[in-house]
């Protein structure tokens, strides 16, 4: 790149000066951005979780709706609300037991609905947000020993 100066700063046309750019502080503030970026990006994947992951061999039957809609509710007391909507409208409420979560009465409650409505095959579990991520995983665990598919969804 050639720069003119003339003796009192005007563009005089003898006087010229090679300048190179440095260019280098440049490149290392990019390449430093891009590693921080790429080291950063890894780590997005870890609070994300795969519901919809195959827990049994059973197929889901995907031809028409189920007769019932069937939604379990965790509370920050430790109670569960099982939800049925469709055909049959009732909630079921299932309380702890020495403040823990009662997984035998969901296991009788869902192998009832399940007994009535032989075509659910389903349940949407949604929690408070004080509900702790490894109770979310084993009401998701109890549930799926009766109902296959297993959906995440409404946290409030």
């Amino acid at each position: 790149m050639s720069v003119s100066a003339g003796p009192l700063g005007g563009g005089g046309r003898n006087a010229s000066q090679d300048v190179d750019l440095n260019i280098a502080p440049l490149i290392d503030c990019i390449t430093v951005l891009i590693a921080f970026l790429l080291a950063s990006s890894s780590l997005l994947s870890v609070g994300l979780m795969d519901a919809g992951v195959a827990a049994s061999s059973t197929e889901v039957n995907n031809d028409k709706p189920p007769s019932v809609n069937v939604e379990l509710v965790l509370s920050s007391n430790k109670s569960m609300k099982v939800k049925i909507s469709g055909k049959e409208a009732r909630d079921i409420s299932i309380d702890s037991t020495q403040n823990t979560w009662n997984s035998e009465a969901l296991k009788t409650a869902l192998r009832d609905i399940k007994q009535k409505w032989t075509d659910v095959n389903a349940i949407t579990i949604s929690a408070d947000d004080d509900v702790e991520y490894k109770d979310i995983i084993l009401s998701m665990d109890t549930s799926r020993k009766i109902l296959p598919a297993v959906i995440l969804g409404g946290f409030e």
